[in-house]
């Protein structure tokens, strides 16, 4: 037997509204599957006829949540809503992704890329958005900072960055916020961190200076090695010219030609050398020159100074100098040169002028130089304390040498030393966020201060539910006293009293008591929505009116206005008349609610458990809440049926004299009277026994079978198929029935009957 609702209606001769022959593919729906005529008379039961359950509508409505779907038509095509269809319901929602736009690394002095920030409209209507990166930063939107997104539809939002300041230390990172405002609860405010990082080389230079103190004219005095160190992110090219006084020179490996140094490298074999041909104190300088992207203060020469004398008796470098040495560290020993120009050896005394308390010994004090040679001697620094100051030379003495030379004076040199490290300190005015409501953040600026002479990435470490900070700008405190700023933020994860805290770190060797962390307080607000747990109980009737309107009142038992949506779940048995805009603290509003007019051929008699979605900015995790609602349909679903209550769409025979018992089930709640007619044409090749007399069939039961046979065909034109219908007639409060019973004949052999 053929069971498709949909097939009933296309075998027959056309039904007003509907055309013959529809084609609906392969797929058969299963029984009681709903397809409906354009004039509203009939359309088969969208639920099984044994499920009793009220439905306004068994799909997905994109409607007010009023229960009446738009119908897709046997081509495919969507037809209006039937009358009472409103706007499609329900709260926007999206995707509103949180993660880093990160511009990645660029030059110093160049401006990265433009980028581009995506969300998504994954709700039933429009999302309405704004956007903003605030004043002062680096960071701007191009185009539009406002709009909508359909529903299904992708936003976006271009940003560009200006370029990066070639005073940036390399390495350190730029950063911002892009702040989207947008009318979807839960994300009225979503704030997207931005950065961009400084790439570059930094050429630094130790010793800062090399000075070799007093050399006899035409000596070569020993070298003096430079560590000349890329501490950048990215290589650079690295010329050292000519030095302004040709008695000094820069050697280094491959000179004069460029070489490549590679971040974290040193240029190779670099150092210092003076042969001095004139008397008297000397200085110069030799430039340095580059190739690529330069960061922060980089080096670009190397000073040297020296003293040429006819003395048969010199001692050098002048300084001895340790460079910077990181705090807590031990610096390398130095050697102090005595060169003795006499054809007899020479005795000699090395002493400090701080002693015991000087910052740097002398392993061999005394000793003798040999006629016409250099002895070395070596002077060794203390350990650098862990906490000291940064001053340049902050660590020095005085070292005196006396030889037993004829007529020779004492020479004094300087020996000093520079602890290397940051020295951070926080400032933050304000650390009491005060009231913050919910869903929305509070922001507190703070400033990290480096006065070491080490540049300072930072980190930051909020503590504290609900609390976070985040830099604006670059995240890497440069030395001598540069600032890094950023904001220390409270969203409220619960109401009431919060304690937090932010905490400044850094990777690098810090020469000062590393900052405590700054104790942070605030309070979180809200609304706090009273929902009442049981909701209204609706009932109408097939053929009669709307239910009429019920509240379901919302209290507002927060600190701040209450702002609320609310939509229907699938089931779709009721609809959304109004809901208030907004509920004041210790106030209430009404949701008003109403079941539309039950659509005959649409709508299923029966009880449907439904819920009220609601959903408020309270706070996220407690911002969404359930109303049950129960919706009672009452009239009568009815349906053919065949001798073994099995749903059909015909009366089908297939063999000759066959006879046939077919009835009506009735799987509503209200009883109906049914009539069926002799066919429409008075074929008498059909013939129905009973139902002239119109039954009334009881809710939840199947009407009187009925015998139907087929007459003798044997006076007709040969046919082997062939069908007719008759009218059927229906009084009471119908919700499901079908109008025409059609009466069809197949025969595989034998075409002729008796």
């Amino acid at each position: 037997m053929r069971r498709s609702a949909l097939l009933f209606l296309c075998s027959v001769a056309p039904v007003a509204g509907l055309a013959a022959g529809c084609d609906f593919g392969s797929s058969t729906p299963p029984p009681g599957d709903a397809g409906e005529s354009t004039d509203g008379t009939f359309v088969v039961p969208e639920t099984g006829p044994h499920d009793g359950a009220a439905a306004h509508d068994a799909t997905t409505d994109a409607g007010s949540g009023d229960g009446d779907a738009a119908v897709t038509d046997a081509d495919g095509a969507v037809e209006a809503a039937p009358p009472g269809d409103a706007a499609p319901d329900g709260p926007p929602t999206g995707q509103f992704p949180t993660s880093t736009v990160d511009f990645g690394a660029t030059d110093c002095a160049t401006a990265p890329a433009n980028q581009t920030y995506a969300f998504t409209n994954s709700g039933p209507v429009a999302i309405t958005w704004s956007a903003s990166v605030g004043t002062g930063t680096p960071f701007a939107i191009v185009g539009s900072a406002q709009g909508t997104v359909a529903p299904g539809q992708k936003g976006s939002i271009t940003l560009s960055a200006s370029a990066v300041p070639a005073t940036t230390t390399a390495g350190a990172t730029i950063s911002g916020a892009l702040t989207l405002t947008t009318d979807v609860p839960g994300f009225a405010t979503v704030t997207v961190p931005l950065q961009v990082t400084a790439r570059g080389g930094t050429l630094t230079l130790s010793p800062a200076s090399a000075g070799f103190g007093q050399v006899q004219l035409s000596v070569q005095a020993q070298d003096i090695p430079l560590t000349i160190t890329n501490t950048g992110n990215a290589s650079v090219g690295v010329t050292v010219g000519a030095a302004t006084d040709p008695e000094f020179a820069i050697a280094y490996t491959g000179a004069p030609a460029a070489q490549t140094v590679a971040s974290g490298a040193t240029l190779a074999g670099a150092a210092a050398r003076f042969k001095p041909t004139t008397a008297g104190a000397l200085s110069a300088s030799a430039p340095i020159t580059t190739t690529g992207a330069i960061c922060g203060t980089s080096v670009t020469s190397i000073p040297m100074t020296g003293t040429g004398t006819t003395a048969p008796v010199t001692a050098g470098p002048d300084p001895i100098d340790f460079g910077p040495v990181p705090c807590g560290k031990t610096g390398v020993t130095k050697g102090l040169d005595i060169t003795n120009g006499y054809s007899f050896g020479i005795t000699y005394s090395a002493q400090l002028a701080l002693g015991a308390s000087s910052p740097f010994t002398i392993p061999t004090p005394t000793g003798s130089v040999a006629a016409g040679a250099q002895a070395t001697v070596p002077v060794t620094p203390k350990p650098i304390p862990a906490i000291s100051s940064t001053a340049l030379d902050a660590i020095s003495d005085t070292l005196t040498v006396t030889t037993s030379a004829p007529n020779s004076q004492p020479i004094s040199l300087t020996v000093h030393e520079t602890a290397q490290g940051a020295v951070l300190a926080v400032s933050m005015p304000t650390t009491g966020f005060g009231q913050v409501q919910a869903n929305s953040s509070g922001s507190l600026p703070f400033t990290v201060t480096n006065s070491g002479n080490l540049a300072a990435p930072l980190t930051l470490t909020p503590g504290g539910a609900g609390f976070g900070a985040a830099f604006v700008g670059t995240s890497t405190a440069a030395a001598n006293n540069g600032q890094a700023k950023g904001n220390a933020t409270f969203s409220p994860t619960a109401l009431g009293g919060a304690n937090g805290s932010v905490t400044v770190g850094t990777n690098v060797v810090q020469c000062g008591t590393p900052p405590a962390a700054v104790a942070l307080t605030a309070t979180g607000t809200g609304p706090i929505a009273g929902v009442p747990t049981t909701g209204p109980s609706m009932t109408v009737t097939c053929g009669g009116a709307a239910s009429g309107q019920q509240n379901i009142a919302i209290a507002n038992n927060g600190t701040a206005q209450l702002v609320i949506s609310a939509a229907v779940s699938n089931l779709k048995s009721f609809s959304v008349v109004s809901v208030p805009a907004s509920i004041a603290p210790g106030t209430s509003g009404n949701i008003v609610v109403e079941v539309a007019a039950p659509v005959l051929g649409t709508t299923l008699a029966g009880v449907t458990n439904d819920t009220l979605q609601i959903t408020t900015n309270e706070l996220a995790g407690t911002n969404t809440h359930s109303v049950p609602v129960t919706v009672t349909v009452n009239g009568a679903n009815l349906y053919l049926v065949d001798s073994n209550n099995t749903i059909e769409s015909e009366v089908l025979f297939t063999t000759c004299g066959e006879t046939l018992s077919y009835g009506f089930e009735n799987t509503g709640n209200q009883p109906a009277v049914l009539l069926v007619q002799y066919p429409s044409n008075n074929d008498d090749r059909f013939q129905l026994q009973n139902y002239a007399n119109g039954p009334t069939i009881q809710a939840k039961t199947v009407g009187p079978k009925d015998v139907v046979s087929s007459h003798n065909f044997s006076t007709f034109a040969k046919q082997c198929s062939g069908s007719d219908s008759g009218n059927i007639i229906t009084k009471g409060s119908i919700c499901i029935a079908p109008t025409s019973m059609v009466y069809a004949f197949s025969y595989a052999n034998n075409c002729y009957c008796c």
